[in-house]
């Protein structure tokens, strides 16, 4: 890639909750040093985790090195509660899911050919 590539990771609070467990890593500050040094990261709110949820969590001290490289993505609550595994289960069956995503997503998985068997 070019070296003004930008690299974004987007998930759900609940997704970022694991990415900060530290029983995934022999090292975790030193990963994710690695991590954000490369990237952004993207949360968006998922259910009851609303933005204040996720900036509580933000401001410990495992997360607060990193704050400059998180963004907030505040979704509506209607699609809070959807998840990228009930997305992919629904368009393998060959379902649609334009009730669950907005037009952009759909757009941008129609267009990269994403999720495709």
């Amino acid at each position: 890639y070019p070296t003004d590539t930008r690299i974004e990771f987007v998930m759900g609070f609940d997704t970022l909750e694991r990415l900060v467990d530290r029983q995934y890593y022999t090292d975790m500050d030193c990963d994710l040093d690695v991590l954000f040094g490369l990237a952004r990261v993207l949360v968006a709110n998922r259910d009851e985790n609303g933005q204040g949820a996720i900036q509580a969590r933000l401001d410990t001290p495992d997360l607060k090195r990193y704050r400059d490289r998180i963004d907030i993505i505040e979704i509506p609550k209607a699609m809070g509660s959807v998840s990228s595994s009930q997305v992919r289960s629904r368009l393998a069956k060959g379902l649609s899911i334009k009730a669950l995503v907005p037009t952009s997503i759909l757009d941008s998985i129609d267009r990269m050919g994403l999720y495709k068997s």
